[in-house]
């Protein structure tokens, strides 16, 4: 049989790709580099998954997923696509779907598996220093609540918001309950 050569094509990141905080969950997804072995797509984006189910191409190893410790900021992110492009692509050379006799499966070389030990590696070492960061508003204004309260006061919810959703970094987190926090602080002041 002949081998048709696939060609690594790279998704370029979003925060909105990477992040994904579904109502009722206590975390974020987790974030996962996906690498589909056929078309040669490499990502970095949020498992859909709630409790930890798998699609069926990355049961059968067509797609190959490898976990990031941290939710990266899109310019990291950026970077070790750009930094692992070399070894996705000898995973797609080592990688062939094959029938098993009862599913197309993915079969890697051993330089295909050599590969993705330095690929989860690499995402391994990633630190904090690299992620994107969150938190919860009420805790991040703590103590600033009254000026959050005037602000809201003075400005209404939709230009507070827009003036603190932040950019995911240390400094500015992303406040994931945001909205809620400034509509409950509307709230009460419309009650008082």
């Amino acid at each position: 049989m002949t081998k048709i050569w696939t060609i690594l094509t790279v998704r370029p990141p979003t925060i909105g790709d990477m992040y994904c905080h579904y109502a009722g969950q206590t975390d974020a997804q987790d974030v996962y580099l996906y690498l589909d072995t056929e078309t040669g797509s490499a990502r970095i984006t949020y498992d859909g998954e709630i409790g930890g189910g798998l699609p069926m191409d990355v049961y059968h190893g067509i797609t190959r997923r490898y976990r990031l410790p941290i939710l990266p900021s899109v310019d990291y992110a950026q970077w070790l696509l750009d930094r692992l492009a070399p070894q996705l692509q000898r995973v797609i050379d080592g990688s062939e779907v094959v029938w098993d006799g009862s599913n197309n499966v993915a079969r890697e070389n051993d330089d295909a598996l050599d590969a993705e030990t330095i690929i989860q590696t690499t995402l391994d070492a990633s630190t904090h220093e690299d992620a994107y960061y969150e938190a919860d508003a009420s805790e991040w204004f703590g103590a600033e609540r009254d000026a959050i309260v005037d602000e809201v006061r003075d400005h209404g919810v939709s230009d507070t918001f827009i003036a603190h959703e932040g950019c995911g970094t240390e400094e500015e987190p992303v406040l994931h309950d945001l909205l809620e926090y400034l509509e409950g602080i509307q709230d009460a002041i419309s009650e008082s």
